[in-house]
């Protein structure tokens, strides 16, 4: 062998390609790593908003629910309310729920705790089954109104029961979330 050929081998065209290659490749995978760990973090960004923006509509439930249980309650509207039977004992059951469980949940949502996003499964899934059975009870046909009401409901529990939900509420770490060197 001759001394410089080995030289030759590692300075042609097709070694400097193969280098700008294998530079491009990597850079391109660490650039995807790098934009699926800030893909992550957005994600995670706004469910912890869509979280807290349930919390405050929860929070602000309670109140309007006890406003509106206080004038039921000055109007003599319990007779009447008790008067249609289970429908009247559900609805009173369902201000129980948010007023008791609706203000713990809100405030626990808001903290990003587990109790927080259970409880406040509760009470959406609550209100939807209420919105669903109400006028079943009642033999009443179910209006657009209350369609939207149970959708609006029903799409507030599964955004409570998504995976990303759950991993934020729990405080379990992922990989991502370790530090990277």
């Amino acid at each position: 062998m001759k001394a410089g050929s080995a030289d030759r081998r590692f300075c042609g065209p097709r070694y400097l390609a193969v280098c700008i290659t294998l530079s491009l490749s990597s850079s391109l995978v660490k650039s995807g790593e790098r934009e699926e760990r800030h893909n992550f973090k957005l994600g995670r960004s706004i469910m912890r908003i869509i979280l807290r923006v349930l919390a405050i509509y929860i929070g602000l439930n309670v109140p309007f629910t006890v406003r509106f249980v206080w004038r039921a309650w000055h109007m003599d509207g319990y007779r009447t309310l008790i008067a249609t039977g289970a429908f009247g004992w559900i609805t009173i059951f369902g201000w129980i729920i948010t007023v008791i469980v609706g203000s713990f949940a809100g405030v626990q949502l808001w903290r990003l705790r587990e109790i927080g996003r259970v409880t406040s499964l509760i009470v959406f899934g609550f209100a939807a089954l209420y919105y669903a059975v109400g006028p079943l009870l009642l033999r009443d046909p179910i209006t657009p109104a209350l369609w939207l009401r149970i959708g609006f409901n029903v799409l507030l529990v599964a955004a409570l029961s998504l995976p990303s939900a759950r991993r934020i509420c729990s405080k379990q770490p992922t990989p991502n979330d370790l530090p990277q060197s």
